[in-house]
């Protein structure tokens, strides 16, 4: 399996792009994306082309972006709101390269309403959004949730409503703290089909009755009683290997600065022996240069990082400064698509603007002179057609 960061885990602490390249130092090869997160770098002044070219620069994928939550249940009002905000979600997601949603079920059901009718209207507003994110190339994740309120609490229950969707891009997000918390056993997961299974969430929890343990009794893997090795080969034998993703809610946790966190969710995977060193389980403390070293997470190879670019392009008129536009114009990346490689523009000129535009695979670089916090001065010289010379800073 894919090993992945969920950044819930650093909701408190964490900051966009900053975690991509903690996690790509941690050794993750991929990240969960919290939408909160993700709306506050873009309110700084971030954008979503310069977090894709972070996260390819790092060599991080986006495996997933957390989450649209109450997708039944919803008023007419709510129903209106939610369409408009997953049609965001959704656009954003394929200018990422994210091609995963989670979705949560409501914690609002009027009194009374039975499994039957919470399984038909769960079923009917997934298809909905299906309809939605297939036009994106999304992928929609429905997670029960062992926690009081939750229409959705038990893989059974989920694996029931995904029967009744049956839909190739709907499929369940499987998190083994509400799983175990929920009274699910990993024998259950026999009758599950690999390729309905979108997405694994991994913390551990303590023994308790079904549904009385508290969320925040989430820990990391192996700091609780839930049979997790038992757990994770039965998700392999469905023939499952995507995103692992590592996501504690323990307010200890949750309080720890995000590398700290982060370099503490690596540590974990390295305790479990899923990593290797020169077909060598790793052990904790050991040096390893990935330059020289093999270095393999579940047997999957850590990606090679790629020399950083940076061109100065002369931008003509005509070209938006995009790398992908939805009405056919041409774009920058029309310009330097013989370097072979993927570049990003840092800032932007306007279609009828030529001039300086740099272009980096650098996205750390990018960030810097981009985002208003680094400060970082700006000279723009407009000469206007039949008027004077024009100087703005």
């Amino acid at each position: 399996m894919e090993l992945c960061f969920n950044e819930m885990t650093v909701m408190k602490n964490g900051a966009l792009p900053e975690d991509i390249a903690l996690c790509a130092q941690a050794g993750f090869s991929a990240v969960e994306l919290r939408k909160g997160t993700l709306l506050r770098y873009l309110r700084g002044g971030g954008t979503l082309e310069a977090l894709r070219q972070t996260l390819e620069e790092q060599h991080v994928r986006a495996a997933s972006l957390n989450a649209l939550e109450s997708v039944s249940f919803q008023t007419k009002a709510g129903g209106r709101m939610l369409r408009e905000l997953s049609e965001w979600c959704f656009a954003a997601c394929r200018v990422l390269g994210c091609d995963c949603m989670e979705v949560i079920a409501s914690f609002h059901v009027p009194e009374g309403t039975s499994a039957t009718a919470i399984c038909r209207e769960t079923a009917d507003s997934l298809l909905r959004l299906s309809d939605a994110a297939a036009d994106y190339g999304v992928r929609l994740a429905l997670e029960f949730m062992a926690v009081p309120g939750s229409s959705v609490r038990t893989f059974a229950q989920c694996a029931e409503i995904l029967e009744a969707v049956d839909r190739a891009n709907v499929g369940m997000l499987l998190d083994t703290w509400h799983f175990c918390a929920g009274g699910s056993r990993p024998e259950e997961l026999s009758a599950l089909r690999g390729d309905r299974l979108f997405m694994v969430h991994v913390s551990d929890c303590p023994a308790r009755a079904p549904f009385t343990a508290q969320r925040a009794e989430s820990y990391w893997p192996g700091e609780g009683d839930a049979p997790l090795e038992e757990l994770l080969r039965s998700v392999r034998a469905t023939g499952y290997d995507g995103p692992c993703s590592v996501e504690v809610m323990d307010p200890n946790v949750l309080a720890l600065p995000a590398g700290d966190a982060i370099r503490r969710a690596a540590e974990t995977m390295i305790s479990a022996g899923r990593v290797t060193v020169n077909g060598q389980i790793a052990q904790l403390g050991a040096q390893a240069d990935p330059e020289t070293d093999v270095i393999c997470i579940d047997g999957r190879p850590l990606p090679s990082r790629a020399p950083k670019r940076y061109i100065m392009l002369n931008k003509p008129r005509g070209y938006v400064t995009t790398m992908h536009d939805e009405h056919g114009r041409k774009t920058v990346a029309d310009l330097v698509a013989s370097l072979g490689e993927r570049l990003y523009p840092v800032g932007r000129l306007d279609l009828d603007s030529e001039g300086l535009l740099i272009l980096t695979n650098d996205g750390e670089i990018a960030n810097c002179l981009m985002h208003p916090s680094h400060e970082i001065p700006k000279t723009y010289e407009v000469d206007v057609a039949g008027g004077d010379l024009a100087v703005a800073a």
